[in-house]
Parts: structure tokens; C-alpha cells; sequence
């Protein structure tokens, strides 16, 4: 019989915080109420500034623009999300942006808030709404307190099960050994639910492992688009279809030049499935095609 005392984190993760004067001034997005505070600010004409790039601050930024709202995106990379997407897609996202009128900024790093906006060194980007999307971390304390281990996340084996056999973790905190991918964490809504339906069967004795690939997708302008994988830097990007237009599909390939490590269909629909069973295998990249 399973024991009676067992219990599931799912702790999450928290707005990244940075250490700069005015800080806290800032708006931060991670509940409905949160979004709700945001949104209400959202009156044409007013200025938007975002400290931070990636999805949530794109996000953001494009629909406050369609909200007519000014809006300049800080972002500290050379390219927004170049680690996820690539040079060249993350050059594209940009552009995208620019062409909607938001102005972005990279290799940026904002130095201080005030009533007035942001200050970029001695610079005063001007802003009556800012927003702080610089990431989130784990929310690990109350699993360091309890003894369990802690590394980006709280570690746990393809059941969910963290380093005491009793307690399970799920969600944005979960540090655990994918068995295509290795150990992982992902911070998606469709992960969080994933994993709490398998850490409850775990938790029953049932069987099930952290088998899935990662999925997540956004909405930004034009640039509709659903990812599934989990590509690294050093992967090389192949697109099929017509990126001016937005509808193309983008694989993906591993250092070894045959392995599809992730893909993204952008403007093309009911092709993620053939994507995702695509994940993993080998293929001649020059046979690769706009699926459908």
C-alpha cells in the first residue's frame, strides 16, 4: 500500500526581481490580477516600456501597440530571444515589431525607475507604465527547507517523485528527468498540466513517466506560431515556406546535422502533431517540406 503521508509542490515560480533603484515601481505579470492591473493602464497614448525581451515582454508589447499604446522594449541580448529561435527568427520577430511601430533596443540594460520611466545609464526612456518580464525563478525555499534537492528547480525522477519518496513536484518548479531529454524544466502552462496529471497517478502507483516533448506557442501580430522540442544554441535553423508572409514551418537540427531537435509551424495550422513526431529523428535536411 502507498503511504498515507505524501504530499505534491507546486510551488511555481516568481517574477525574476532586479537590483536597481525604483524597482518597484514597476508592474509584474504572473496572475489574473496582475493582468487585470496591467490592462487597465492600457489608454492610447500612454508610454509602455518592458525591462526584458522574451515572450511575455513581446507579448505584451504587441498587444499595447494594438491598444495604441507607445511602447519600447529593453532588452540586454544582441537579438530578442536569439537562444531560442536563432539569429535569423529572432531577427525576424524583430523586425516584425519595429514594422508595428515598437521601438526595441537591445544590448540594453536598464540602471534605475522613476515616476518618469526608465533610466537606461544616463538616458530617461519616458514611460507612464513599465513593465518587468526579466524571467521567473523557481520557487524552491520551501523544498530547501525540507531537505529535498534543489538545481534550477526541484529535482525529480520521470515519475515526478523529488529526492524524498514521498513528496512529488509539478509545474514551473519541477527539475525533472525527461526520458527523451534529460533533466528539465520547462515553464509552460501545457506542462504544468501535464505534470500534475502524472504526478497524481504517480502518487496512485499508476504508471506514466515525463515522456512529452515541450510545447508552447504565441500570438504577436502576425506572427502566429506553436513550437514543440527543445532545440540549444548550437542547433542550425532550416524554414520551409515564405517567412515574409509568416507562414512557414522552422526545424530545428542538432550539431550532427540530421537530427530534428525542435519545430515551429508559424501561420500553418494542424501540423504540430507531424512536427512532434518528427522530434527526435533523422532526416536529410534538404528533404525537409512546408508540411499538410
Amino acid at each position: 500500500m502507498r503511504p498515507s503521508r505524501t504530499t505534491l509542490l507546486a510551488t511555481g515560480a516568481t517574477p525574476r526581481e532586479l537590483d536597481i533603484p525604483g524597482v518597484d515601481r514597476t508592474h509584474k505579470l504572473r496572475t489574473r490580477a496582475d493582468e487585470e492591473k496591467l490592462k487597465a493602464t492600457f489608454e492610447p497614448g500612454a508610454r509602455l516600456v518592458t525591462i526584458g525581451g522574451g515572450w511575455i515582454a513581446l507579448e505584451v508589447a504587441a498587444s499595447a501597440r494594438e491598444a495604441g499604446l507607445d511602447v519600447t522594449v529593453l532588452e540586454r541580448s544582441k537579438l530578442p530571444l536569439v537562444s531560442v529561435l536563432g539569429p535569423e527568427l529572432a531577427e525576424h520577430l524583430k523586425k516584425l515589431h519595429e514594422s508595428h511601430g515598437v521601438d526595441i533596443r537591445t544590448e540594453t540594460e536598464a540602471t534605475g525607475v522613476t515616476d518618469d520611466g526608465v533610466l537606461v545609464g544616463d538616458e530617461l526612456v519616458p514611460a507612464e507604465v513599465i513593465l518587468l518580464a526579466a524571467g521567473v525563478t523557481p520557487s524552491t525555499e520551501l523544498a530547501a527547507a525540507a531537505g529535498l534537492g534543489v538545481q534550477d528547480g526541484i529535482i525529480a525522477d520521470p515519475q515526478l517523485r523529488t529526492t524524498d519518496p514521498n513528496i512529488w513536484v509539478a509545474g514551473d518548479a519541477a527539475y525533472a528527468t525527461n526520458t527523451v531529454l534529460g533533466p528539465l524544466r520547462v515553464e509552460h502552462w501545457d506542462n504544468a498540466i501535464r505534470q500534475g496529471k502524472l504526478a497524481a497517478r504517480s502518487i496512485l502507483g499508476q504508471e506514466g513517466a515525463y515522456d512529452w516533448q515541450p510545447y508552447f506557442y504565441t500570438d504577436q501580430f502576425e506572427f502566429s506560431m506553436e513550437y514543440v522540442g527543445h532545440s540549444s544554441p548550437d542547433d542550425s535553423v532550416v524554414i520551409r515556406g515564405d517567412l515574409d508572409k509568416n507562414a512557414f514551418i522552422a526545424y530545428w537540427i542538432a550539431p550532427d546535422g540530421h537530427t530534428i531537435t525542435a519545430g515551429m509551424n508559424v501561420g500553418i495550422w494542424d501540423v504540430n502533431d507531424q512536427l512532434r513526431e518528427l522530434i527526435g529523428t533523422t532526416v536529410d535536411p534538404e528533404q525537409l517540406t512546408v508540411l499538410g
